[in-house]
This record gives structure tokens, sequence and C-alpha cells, in this order.
């Protein structure tokens, strides 16, 4: 079970708690909370309060996007009051079971943020966290002038990542054609 898509789960805090616990309890669903990820785009207090809750095993997955503050700002508002040193901060802190690991999903758009300097970037943010780095290629939405990168970018950048102990996982979408792809930044009208 994924708490993930249109809306931040952390911004509705209680009533995804609520969700977690239902599902996980036997008279529930009696899902395994190792089955579950809850994703976020970076709400470091969210990830603060959920750190605090007994919900050994459960999964976290970060957008990230960006491997620097100014670019991140500018794709993912955010980033604006808890920028990436407060989110690494936060994620050094979350329980993760033993070989627990985080989701980060990286969204890369040709020309913003899928350089080498990027890649290498990113490789220093993420080091010393335990992540599993999904590659998402963009999705473009008309208007928005966000590319997806070639396969050969998306290979290269993969490759530095993975030229540095980065565990990256190249995911594709099949959303596309109706604006609802994962790395989707927006949508159409």
């Amino acid at each position: 079970i994924v708490f993930m898509g249109m809306g931040e789960p952390l911004d509705n805090f209680e009533f995804v708690m609520a969700a977690v616990h239902i599902m996980n309890e036997q008279q529930g669903f009696d899902i395994a909370l190792r089955h579950m990820t809850l994703s976020t785009a970076g709400l470091v207090p969210g990830i603060e309060k959920l750190a605090k809750q007994n919900l050994p095993g459960i999964r976290l997955a970060v957008s990230i996007n960006a491997p620097d503050n100014e670019t991140r700002s500018r794709l993912m508002p955010v980033n604006r009051a808890w920028p990436l040193e407060t989110l690494k901060t936060a994620l050094s802190r979350f329980p993760l079971p033993h070989k627990g690991t985080f989701l980060f999903e990286y969204i890369l758009i040709k020309g913003v943020n899928d350089s080498p300097a990027h890649a290498e970037q990113l490789a220093a943010f993420i080091h010393p966290l335990p992540v599993r780095l999904n590659l998402i290629p963009c999705n473009p939405v008309p208007g928005l002038g966000f590319e997806s990168p070639s396969d050969e970018q998306m290979n290269q950048f993969s490759q530095h990542l993975v030229k540095q102990g980065i565990f990256v996982i190249r995911r594709w979408s099949k959303g596309r054609s109706v604006s609802a792809g994962c790395g989707q930044l927006g949508r159409s009208r």
C-alpha cells in the first residue's frame, strides 16, 4: 500500500495514521507495516511526527527532484520552508528497521536537474543515508516547458550514481497520454 499521489499524506496526518492503523490491525486488513509506504515532498514536521509513532517497518518515500536548494525550491516550493539540509537531518533521525532504506524519487528533467554535476551533488546528498533511488523521466505537460531527457542522458545520470554506490531503479510511466503519469509535475487544463 502506498500513500502517494495528488496531495501530501503528511499534510493529512491524522487521517493517514487512522488508515494505516486500520490497514495494519488484525481486525482490519491485517497488512504488515513493511508493506506500507508513506510518500512525502519533504514536510519535515510530518517526518518528525511520523518518527515518533510506533510504526516499526513502515517505509518512507521522499520526492527529492533536485540536489540543490535553488533548483529544488523552484521545482518544489516546500523546499523554501524545509531546505535539503533540514530534510536530511530529519531523515537521519528517522527510525528505519534493520537493513531498511528510504525510497527517494527523482524526476529527471532535461536541462534542469540532469547534468553530471547534479548527479554528483545528489550522490553527496544521499550519502550516508540508506537509499534506493527511483529515477523517473519527466512526463511533459503542455505549457510547463519541461522535457524528458533522452535515454542516453538517463543512462549517464543513472550510471554516475551507480558508480557512487547508489542503488538506482529506473522507472517508466504509463499515464503520460492522460496527464496522469508518474513524473508528472503538473497537469494540462
